[in-house]
């Protein structure tokens, strides 16, 4: 004898559709984590990114207010360009090229770049200009900022 209340399932199961239903729902819940989690991965290198500009721009910023702050004389005054002289070992001498900092627009506009040159080994202003311009380029109106 059976107890009251409760139902012989031995013969029952679910039906084809009831199965399909079942992995339908299952797949948009899955898809729609997945897609949540590729839009937090992108979103959080993008937040990194910007970080990193922000650091660069910073420090740049930093670097070429000192350097203007600590200046004796402004050698060349244009809209493209800002020659400086800071007297290092103030003896007063102008023509130390080591002494000279340049601040230079780029030729489309859309970038400044700081130029000096290596204090050690006085290599000049173009053996310098890559790695110096490399950290210090600010885009003005492009995608870096």
């Amino acid at each position: 004898m059976r107890a009251r209340g409760t139902h012989r399932r031995a013969g029952r199961a679910f039906t084809l559709v009831e199965l399909q239903v079942a992995l339908m729902v299952t797949g948009i819940i899955l898809a729609a984590v997945v897609s949540l989690s590729f839009a937090l991965n992108a979103a959080q290198r993008d937040t990194e990114d910007m970080g990193r500009q922000q650091a660069v721009l910073r420090h740049a910023d930093g670097r070429i207010r000192r350097l203007i702050q600590q200046s004796n004389a402004v050698l060349l005054a244009s809209p493209e360009k800002i020659q400086l002289w800071q007297d290092d070992n103030a003896d007063g001498d102008p023509n130390e090229p080591e002494e000279y900092s340049l601040i230079q627009k780029s030729a489309d506009g859309t970038a400044l770049q700081l130029y000096t040159l290596d204090r050690t080994t006085q290599t000049g202003w173009a053996s310098l200009a890559t790695s110096i311009t490399d950290w210090f380029t600010i885009r003005l109106r492009g995608v870096d900022q």
